[in-house]
């Protein structure tokens, strides 16, 4: 039986396609998004990535990149409508971007950029739970700061109503020295490792061990 498999693409958000080869694949609604960012590079960053994500789903499920259909829930999760067992989830984070996609399965991914130009111990104060905050203290990082953020952000993402804040949760070390729940549940954290300068975790409703397919796009 072989190892089920996430995808995980990931590229850079310049030097693709110019926009007004992507602009066309986004739907009404995406496109009345777009022109709704005043502020330029965010407007080019959220075209590049829905159109990259488009043009990945529709290589996945063999269809084209501008028939997909989105629907939202509460939250504003996307899914696709005439697939809603396809699980994907998009993060991006100044100039780079992630896609992870797996059939049958919800699925969260967050990467982010780790800057330095951060006030760590505040953060971490406000926002983390007193087992994460010594987890950090113990090496107080950039890298290990922004390993937690993108742990627990993905958890967020991928169980939708599940989970709507940090400290609804705690997440620890195990074994392997990767970050998981603190508490028995159905969700795995996976590390991932694309690009020297991002953080990024993946998360998944699923135990069994799981194998990662980087593809870099396009």
């Amino acid at each position: 039986m072989s190892t089920p498999t996430i995808k995980i693409y990931h590229w850079a958000l310049n030097g693709l396609a110019p926009l007004d080869h992507l602009f066309p694949l986004l739907s009404m609604e995406e496109k009345s998004r777009a022109e709704q960012f005043h502020v330029e590079p965010a407007k080019r960053a959220y075209i590049v990535c829905r159109a990259q994500m488009r043009q990945i789903l529709g290589k996945e499920l063999q269809q084209t990149a501008e028939s997909l259909h989105f629907e939202y829930n509460a939250d504003g999760k996307p899914c696709l409508s005439e697939y809603p067992d396809f699980g994907f989830n998009l993060s991006h984070s100044h100039a780079y971007a992630a896609l992870a996609c797996m059939p049958q399965h919800k699925l969260g991914v967050d990467i982010e950029k780790k800057r330095r130009q951060v006030d760590f111990k505040g953060i971490m104060k406000s926002y983390f739970n007193p087992a994460e905050q010594q987890y950090w203290q113990q090496e107080p990082t950039a890298e290990r700061f922004f390993q937690l953020w993108t742990a627990k952000e993905a958890l967020i993402k991928a169980s939708g109503e599940g989970f709507r804040k940090f400290e609804d949760f705690t997440v620890t070390v195990d074994e392997n020295n990767h970050l998981q729940l603190s508490e028995p549940s159905p969700w795995q954290l996976i590390p991932l490792v694309f690009h020297n300068d991002y953080a990024a975790h993946a998360a998944i409703d699923s135990l069994v061990p799981i194998k990662v397919d980087y593809q870099s796009w396009p």
